[in-house]
């Protein structure tokens, strides 16, 4: 049985393994204005404090807890 504490790794993990194929077919199969960054940088160039806020988020959620 999965502990607690590996549990939010192993959801990391499938998330990024998703995009990661999803950007890889999209591109394969010729569209890559279906790819999550392109589509995460025309939400950033449209609403600009969605990088800002990203970046606040992920600063936060990597800072040491300690």
């Amino acid at each position: 049985m999965m502990s607690w504490s590996s549990t939010p790794k192993v959801i990391l993990l499938l998330f990024i393994v998703t995009i990661l194929v999803w950007d890889i077919v999209a591109n394969v199969a010729g569209h890559p204005e279906a790819t999550v960054s392109a589509g995460l940088l025309q939400l950033v160039v449209e609403h600009p404090v969605v990088a800002f806020v990203l970046g606040f988020l992920l600063g936060h959620a990597i800072w040491p807890n300690k």
